[in-house]
């Protein structure tokens, strides 16, 4: 080839058809990770508001419960005794505390922090481009 640009069936030099799809995939990139910011930035909203609450939720829970417990203690150590009546009443919240516990993994875990959506159209991308990949 003598100092001639190659061009394609279209018309397009080499060069330019490089420089479109450099173009695209950087556009593609940019969408990509907007949308996982935008995504994160949703998921660390709710975060920021929930946990707070959360924690003052959680202190007023512990001084219901010491109060609790003691009033609880004192009703069973009547009939039982005060060190019978500790017991029964720790045993009581240990298998309390374990159900709850498996029920707050099992929210959790049900909706893990990691960017679905994102992850979705991603893998949606790369169906598409094996797709593309083929029929060329």
């Amino acid at each position: 080839m003598n100092n001639q640009t190659v061009i394609d069936r279209n018309g397009k030099s080499l060069s330019a058809i490089i420089q479109e799809l450099k173009t695209e995939l950087s556009e593609f990139v940019q969408t990509r990770y907007q949308m996982l910011m935008a995504e994160m930035k949703e998921k660390a909203t709710a975060w920021k508001v929930g946990i707070p609450l959360l924690a003052i939720a959680l202190l007023m829970v512990l001084v219901a419960f010491l109060l609790l417990t003691g009033a609880l203690v004192v009703v069973v150590a009547l009939p039982l005794g005060v060190g019978w009546a500790l017991f029964v009443v720790g045993l009581g919240y240990l298998i309390l505390g374990f159900l709850v516990g498996l029920i707050g993994y099992k929210e959790i875990a049900a909706n893990p922090p990691t960017p679905e959506r994102t992850l979705r159209v991603l893998k949606q991308d790369q169906i598409w481009l094996q797709n593309e990949a083929r029929s060329v």
